[in-house]
């Protein structure tokens, strides 16, 4: 979670924490949120890469030219 609500903070230039918070509090997000709003977006894409991450290489792998058809 860490890694991630930096990478956010960089991305939104909000380089220190009263920076954070002031940019927060001008989107109306309370920092709980905003870490719940990580921590939600984390186990989401755990759980895309679990369910369907190696399936869904493995069938595309295997059924390569089906698709390459399709974009024809």
């Amino acid at each position: 979670m860490q890694t991630a609500g930096d990478a956010l903070r960089l991305e939104h230039k909000l380089l220190g924490a009263s920076e954070t918070l002031a940019g927060l509090g001008k989107l109306r997000i309370s920092p709980d949120d905003w870490s719940q709003g990580i921590r939600l977006s984390l186990l989401t894409q755990e759980l895309k890469e679990h369910l369907f991450g190696e399936v869904v290489d493995n069938h595309y792998m295997t059924n390569r030219d089906d698709y390459s058809t399709l974009r024809d």
